[in-house]
């Protein structure tokens, strides 16, 4: 199931005609990130069957079917909004989303470069993306709000998304 999540993500992202998307190693590579907010590495699968960075990220997101899976690889030790946020940054290697600042309840963002986001990855890419992220941000005690500042395009404009958005989404096991 979940490659065949995989497999109609990449088809979805190769019909935007985009050629610098980056994909995974052979099924023996591992790649080292080292997490900012606790300053420990972690070593991330980069084999076939998975995205570079799911230990980082709580929730795998069906888009299309609007399902949300508890991510096994995940370590609960890496759950704030910076690990979140270099997860999502390894799963979009083309839209680096950074930290502005957290006040009160609300995560505040930017993606500096948004022509990828915008115009490289179609509507539906787009609102993948934000699921996405929003879903993983708002999983992080104490937020419930995510706003993603950065310039407007064709499929996708800035906004504030809230945690209840995404209630549609069924936890499937």
């Amino acid at each position: 199931m979940r490659q065949l999540v995989i497999i109609l993500f990449t088809l979805l992202l190769f019909s935007c005609n985009n050629n610098h998307l980056k994909r995974p190693g052979t099924s023996n590579d591992t790649s080292i990130i080292k997490n900012k907010a606790t300053d420990s590495i972690v070593k991330i699968k980069t084999d076939s069957t998975s995205f570079i960075a799911m230990a980082l990220l709580p929730w795998d997101i069906d888009f299309e079917k609007k399902t949300k899976k508890a991510n096994p690889d995940f370590n609960a030790g890496n759950l704030n909004a910076d690990s979140v946020m270099t997860g999502l940054n390894q799963l979009f290697p083309e839209i680096k989303l950074e930290k502005v600042k957290l006040r009160h309840d609300t995560l505040f963002t930017i993606v500096r470069d948004s022509y990828y986001l915008t115009d490289g990855m179609g509507t539906t890419g787009a609102a993948t993306y934000f699921a996405t992220a929003v879903i993983n941000l708002t999983s992080v005690k104490g937020i419930t709000h995510v706003q993603i500042d950065f310039r407007q395009g064709s499929h996708a404009s800035p906004d504030t998304w809230s945690k209840n958005e995404f209630n549609d989404y069924t936890v499937i096991h």
